[in-house]
């Protein structure tokens, strides 16, 4: 059936002008347990386990270019997938997303775009509108302090998966729990920039990010119980304003609690432009709750600094430090601590989407807590040939899942959880004639792996990856 809906896709699409395909092939040495820093600067989807997959993806735009069809497809000698599949809408400095479209940018340097919206997972079905610039508030005036500030903005609801088989650990000492969601859950986030000049060559940026999973159907399969939340619209209002919610939510003797798992980032950048030289300096507040959104967990989160050297003959392009410390979540007893990033009781899967982060991919459910340092740099070989590394060292430990009223977290453990983080990636990339790309990339990643055995309990042990990926690419267009 996929693979009659993918054909009808592309007769459709070159009975219509096709205008742009791109074509590629990707060659892996193993497919289980994909590295982590490859998934976060590769589009490939997770269930396609093929030493050998294809890729087709196919963009038309009308003749004013501000409508845009995207539909993409990845294959291999046994499956096929449909990845993409929407419209991109553009009038005046409005962006307007409907269905499947990855927008994730791959130009970044940064192993974590961004530590709520990785956008690491697959195109999500969802409506989004969305500035496609910084705009002026409208009640500036020329030479204003107001003509200074400048604006962006993200409104998105979307829905998440529906029967992937998760394992929830609610309590350390027991077996896991395996959960699905019979009926997707909602997502909604969204997303406010503020850029203010402080300086001719100087900019300030202030990020406020919300986001939310809330209706649906959970099964829990080890408890033989079923949980539905209302999808009505008086939920989503309450749900877009962060407020308290009816019965279906209440539980852990709490009554009218917020609906959903919500979550979120304060974002501050300060952004230095000279002639010869970019540096931008950032830092990605999380939160899980009203506590950790006024800093009770003091300064967990994602710190950061970029540097684009603008001098052309130089060998260095870019060089991106990046600091990931959740560690604290506000202390280790609850009330007040215990904040368990991207985890939730309500919603077991937490914040992923088909078993992948939606955020960092180095913050998950069952690996929340972790100090990791990650050092990335672009060199350019010559006009044709770019080379990029990145490296990460940094220390793993016990997850923060349940929330015992009082009990002191460390107490709860039966089993060491404390690991190293080590890895090593090298990626090069040489452009080709007739619009042609290939690229090699080779990988070692050390990490924890949790894994259970039958009876659902659970196994920590530390992986070594090593990985190498070849990749051909084509682009072809048409008038």
């Amino acid at each position: 059936m996929m693979k009659k809906i993918v054909s009808s896709i592309f007769l459709f699409s070159f009975v219509f002008a096709l205008q742009t395909t791109s074509l590629s092939l990707v060659g892996h040495s193993q497919v289980d347990n994909l590295p982590l820093l490859y998934l976060s600067k590769n589009r490939i989807p997770q269930n396609l386990t093929s030493k050998f997959l294809s890729n087709i993806r196919y963009t038309h735009s009308n003749k004013n270019n501000n409508l845009l069809f995207v539909s993409n497809i990845f294959f291999n000698d046994q499956e096929v997938q449909l990845f993409e599949f929407g419209l991109k809408y553009n009038f005046k400095s409005t962006e307007f997303i409907l269905g499947m479209i990855d927008d994730k940018d791959y130009d970044s340097l940064a192993i974590n775009e961004h530590i709520i919206f990785g956008k690491n997972h697959e195109p999500l079905r969802r409506i989004t509108i969305k500035s496609s610039e910084y705009l002026p508030l409208p009640w500036g005036n020329d030479n204003s302090f107001w003509d200074r500030i400048l604006f962006s903005y993200d409104f998105t609801n979307g829905v998440l998966d529906k029967d992937y088989k998760y394992l929830w650990d609610d309590y350390y000492w027991q077996e896991a729990k395996e959960v699905y969601y019979s009926k997707e859950p909602r997502l909604h986030y969204k997303k406010l920039q503020f850029k203010i000049k402080i300086a001719e060559s100087t900019d300030f940026e202030l990020g406020l990010n919300h986001a939310a999973i809330w209706g649906g159907t959970v099964v829990n399969i080890t408890n033989d119980t079923t949980k539905t939340f209302p999808n009505d619209l008086k939920s989503l209002h309450k749900v877009i304003f962060w407020q308290t919610g009816t019965t279906e939510y209440d539980r852990n003797e709490v009554t009218g609690g917020v609906i959903g798992n919500h979550l979120g980032s304060i974002d501050f950048a300060v952004i230095n432009k000279s002639r010869s030289i970019d540096i931008k300096y950032y830092y990605q507040h999380i939160f899980e709750d009203g506590g950790s959104f006024w800093f009770d967990n003091t300064f967990d989160g994602l710190w950061g600094i970029n540097i684009k050297n603008k001098n052309h003959n130089a060998r260095i392009r870019e060089l991106t430090i990046e600091f990931l410390n959740t560690k604290f979540q506000s202390g280790n007893i609850h009330p007040n601590g215990v904040d368990s990033y991207f985890w939730h009781d309500q919603y077991p899967a937490g914040w992923q989407y088909e078993g992948v982060s939606m955020g960092s991919l180095f913050i998950s459910p069952n690996q929340n807590r972790s100090k990791i340092l990650f050092i990335s740099s672009k060199m350019k070989l010559n006009e044709n040939v770019d080379l990029l590394m990145h490296a990460g060292l940094g220390k793993i430990y016990h997850y923060y899942g349940y929330k015992g009223w009082d009990v002191e977290v460390e107490t709860l453990f039966s089993e060491n959880y404390n690991g190293k983080y080590k890895s090593a990636y090298l990626s090069m990339k040489r452009k080709l004639k007739n619009n042609s790309k290939i690229e090699i990339n080779l990988i070692f990643e050390e990490s924890l792996k949790t894994s259970y055995n039958p009876a659902l309990e659970k196994k920590i042990s530390t992986e070594l990856t090593e990985f190498l990926n070849i990749k051909y690419s084509k682009n072809i267009s048409f008038n």
